[in-house]
């Protein structure tokens, strides 16, 4: 269900929350400008995520581009 680029965007999240840089997903969602709804859609599997979240998780966290 989920591509490539999906899992490798939820890893980050995982790995923020594990590095304590976000304390929910909830303020990870808000961060790089999106619903929470939206992003525990995401999270679970059942929508892909967006390029504009891309984008933004790259921009604010710093996070290789080329990763994703």
């Amino acid at each position: 269900m989920s591509n490539p680029v999906t899992k490798r965007f939820i890893q980050c999240h995982d790995r923020l929350k594990e590095e304590k840089k976000v304390a929910s997903s909830r303020q990870f969602a808000l961060s790089i400008d999106t619903a929470p709804q939206s992003l525990n859609q995401v999270l679970k599997g059942k929508r892909d995520v967006t390029v504009k979240n891309i984008m933004s998780l790259v921009e604010t966290y710093d996070v290789s581009a080329e990763f994703l």
